[in-house]
């Protein structure tokens, strides 16, 4: 209901005047992180040229301060809120009962006395806890930071936080607008045009042979509502002839596999044409071999952050149907070679025209040229290595590889040649 809800003009009118208020209540009384918040989620949810405008007047001085200052405005903000006090008694460093995040925290590249090693972070969540963890001032004394967004929207205080008057931020970007965004306020931050789905690990996904279609369609997504299944139950209940489809995916949002079935069940009824095949919680190899079996792929999600499975597939050379209207850079991936950008309404019919041409498209053949690990290493090490040298900084030793499998990881490279490193990061604590 809200996601339909936030498509109307007057309602998100509405909710932001209401988020408008409910700010500068939080201003007077002291709440400044929560006010800041507040604000961003207009600019990012809101998306109105008459709020966007008047939102630009308070974030841009914000973030001159940060540029002329010693001290992040923002992250000072934080440190007084209560979701800095949330952050900090829920997870911790050493603590076998409280999340740990290093997981999510790889180093790329070692410091040395007279050059700075580069770390990559993923997950906003993540962003936000490293902050609570470390002594950011000191480990952008050594390192670079590369944050890897995970959902769309870069008006955020996780990534703004990171701003700052000495060093530079480097946020990966595949949104569009996202990536415009943090390029107008001029500021430390450095956007990248890559996001999660450009880190394919190409030598587990690769264009097979002789591999025998047995699926019509497939859907590599959890089971939430936001990844919209119905729309195709929808689809298929508008399809006349035989259709084996494979969904895979893992439980999300207090659904699960049997509220998939459910929903199939409720829209397509007794519909005989339809074979449908479900499975759950495949690790990366096993989900190759199911997925390269299919003619085709669906994302039908209208946000997100950057979708992995689509590209996966593509380097299957399996094409993909996406929702026209999605917002999270995937769409950029979408052309002639590599398959439809389609509306909801017309998904039944791009479905069975996929059905009759996915021979024809060739989306192993683009995206081998332009997105995977490989690539990807190649431009964040040209971005950062020049942005190194202009600073005056030293720039002798290249960022290793790295591939989402499903999180960060090394490739072709022995993580243990950054123990010190590791060692050095722990030293930063608060």
């Amino acid at each position: 209901m809200i996601k339909y809800l936030l498509q109307l003009y007057l309602f998100r009118f509405l909710g932001g005047l209401f988020l408008f208020f409910r700010a500068f209540i939080y201003k007077i009384v002291g709440m400044n992180y929560e006010y800041f918040s507040d604000i961003c989620r207009i600019y990012r949810v809101i998306d109105i040229k008459i709020f966007s405008d008047l939102l630009m007047k308070i974030i841009n001085p914000i973030m001159t301060y940060n540029m002329t200052h010693d001290n992040n405005l923002i992250l000072n903000w934080f440190f007084k809120s209560k979701r800095f006090r949330i952050l900090t008694n829920k997870y911790g460093f050493d603590d076998p009962d409280k999340f740990d995040i290093m997981f999510n925290v790889l180093i790329v590249k070692g410091s040395s006395e007279n050059e700075k090693g580069v770390i990559i972070i993923k997950f906003a969540d993540v962003f936000e806890i490293f902050l609570t963890l470390f002594d950011i001032s000191k480990v952008l004394e050594k390192f670079y930071i590369v944050l890897e967004m995970s959902w769309t929207g870069s008006c955020d205080p996780c990534y703004l936080m990171y701003c700052n008057n000495k060093n530079k931020i480097f946020v990966q970007t595949p949104e569009k607008k996202d990536y415009d965004f943090l390029k107008k306020l001029n500021s430390s931050i450095v956007p990248v045009n890559l996001g999660p789905g450009d880190w394919v690990d190409t030598d587990l996904f690769y264009t097979p042979d002789n591999v025998v279609k047995i699926y019509d369609v497939s859907m590599v997504a959890h089971w939430g509502k936001i990844k919209n299944h119905k729309y195709l139950f929808k689809a298929l209940k508008k399809i006349n002839r035989p259709v084996n489809v494979l969904l895979i995916g893992f439980p999300w949002g207090h659904r699960t596999k049997e509220d998939i079935i459910k929903e199939y069940t409720k829209i397509i009824g007794s519909k005989k044409n339809i074979n449908l095949e479900i499975y759950e919680k495949l690790d990366h190899s096993t989900l190759k071999d199911y997925l390269s079996k299919a003619k085709m792929q669906l994302l039908l999600t209208t946000r997100e952050g950057a979708n992995k499975a689509i590209p996966e597939g593509l380097f299957l050379n399996i094409p993909a149907i996406v929702y026209n209207k999605n917002i999270g850079g995937i769409k950029g991936k979408i052309n002639e070679q590599t398959g439809i950008l389609s509306s909801f309404s017309k998904l039944h019919k791009n479905i069975e025209y996929m059905m009759d041409n996915y021979q024809h498209f060739k989306p192993a053949e683009y995206i081998s040229k332009t997105s995977g690990y490989k690539n990807s290493t190649k431009i964040l090490n040209t971005i950062i290595k020049e942005t190194s040298q202009k600073d005056g900084l030293n720039w002798t030793t290249d960022i290793v590889e790295k591939v989402n499998s499903p999180f960060l990881k090394i490739k072709n490279a022995d993580i243990d040649q950054f123990n010190f490193d590791y060692e050095l990061l722990k030293q930063f604590r608060l």
